[in-house]
């Protein structure tokens, strides 16, 4: 599932998904940004059976 993740973020594109999710979170693109790259990184150290779990708030 990871790896699902991780090539749907690289096909969009972050900085073109940051800016199409910020206004709906009415957060600045770059933030939105910042948190799908931190994203990306936990997606690209999981391995196996690993569930990764997030509170957004």
């Amino acid at each position: 599932m990871a790896k699902v993740l991780l090539a749907a973020l690289d096909e969009q594109g972050l900085p073109e998904l940051a800016a199409e999710i910020a206004p709906d979170w009415d957060l600045p693109a770059e933030v939105v940004q910042s948190g799908l790259e931190t994203l990306r990184s936990h997606l690209e150290q999981v391995q196996g059976d690993t569930v990764l779990l997030y509170e957004i708030t």
